[in-house]
């Protein structure tokens, strides 16, 4: 009896120590706390790209043309010149306005299959658990209450819109005579002709202009690749420290699984090791969490 009476003292005493040992910031503890950051999650690094018919500029064509090559994308484009006028001014002769040709380039790009499997329509923003905290906000829209509908017996101004009557410009005239029976007498009455329309002038920039019509751009977030701790080390955390919730380590981080999209858009090297300061507190409720990284 007393044998088990000393194991149960051991095993509170244990259970004691460990609880106790959460306040001091530890190797395992300061890993579980940065894999918690939202950076570290599959689908946080993303770039925004623009899928539909839109102008691009010659830099946009080299990367449209990277992405074709990786079978992510495929775009097909068309010139068209655009008539701009401009104009100059010289003391002797004055203003003089000329001609100049712009070109335009449009493109109409859409994702293939497996570019679209690079779509990711909600990434991760937020640790998960504030995530959770405010998972309510999702499709959130205010909703007007009644009250502030009501008119209250406010009557509403009306303006009364008078027409200002067309007046034609009258080119020619139209005789109508009319006969009266009382004698022979003839009125002649002059009336406005119909007013030809006149021809419509050759628009030099109809086609540009319907181009400009035609564009519309659909924005996606694509994966760029995602962050990995690979490995934590120098923990700092003294017995002051431990007292004030606060400590350090340093991370060694990565950038892997970059894809198409990373490339073409800048995502960190890969494979290149980097090291990160960290900074943590101690929270009741979450435990260690990361207060600040220094890259």
């Amino acid at each position: 009896m007393k044998k088990l009476i000393l194991l149960a003292v051991i095993a509170i005493a244990a259970i004691g120590l460990s609880s106790c040992d959460d306040s001091v910031l530890s190797k395992s503890s300061a890993r579980k706390a940065i894999k918690k950051e939202a950076m570290f999650a599959d689908d946080y690094a993303v770039g925004k790209f623009n899928i539909g018919y839109y102008e691009v500029t010659d830099a946009d064509l080299v990367k449209l043309n990277q992405l074709k090559a990786a079978g992510m994308i495929t775009f097909t484009t068309e010139k068209i010149v655009e008539k701009a006028t401009r104009s100059n001014y010289n003391y002797w002769s004055g203003i003089t306005y000329y001609t100049v040709d712009i070109e335009h380039t449009f493109a109409n790009v859409q994702l293939t299959e497996d570019g679209s499997k690079l779509v990711v329509d909600n990434p991760t923003t937020l640790r998960k658990d504030l995530v959770n905290d405010f998972k309510a906000n999702e499709n959130y829209e205010e909703v007007m209450p009644d009250y502030m509908n009501a008119t209250g017996g406010v009557v509403e101004e009306v303006t009364e819109v008078v027409e200002t009557p067309v007046v034609e410009d009258i080119d020619a005239v139209e005789v109508i005579e009319e006969d009266f029976d009382d004698d022979d007498t003839v009125a002649v009455v002059a009336q406005p002709a119909p007013k030809k329309a006149a021809p419509a002038a050759d628009n030099k920039n109809a086609a540009y202009e319907a181009a400009c019509g035609k564009v519309n751009i659909t924005e996606v977030y694509v994966l760029l690749g995602r962050y990995s701790l690979e490995k934590v080390k120098e923990i700092l955390c003294t017995e002051d420290m431990a007292k004030n919730g606060v400590g350090t380590c340093t991370a060694i981080i990565t950038f892997k699984d970059k894809t198409p999209f990373g490339y073409v858009f800048g995502a960190p090297k890969e494979g290149y090791l980097e090291s990160v300061e960290v900074s943590f507190i101690h929270y009741e409720d979450l435990g260690w969490t990361v207060s600040k990284f220094d890259f």
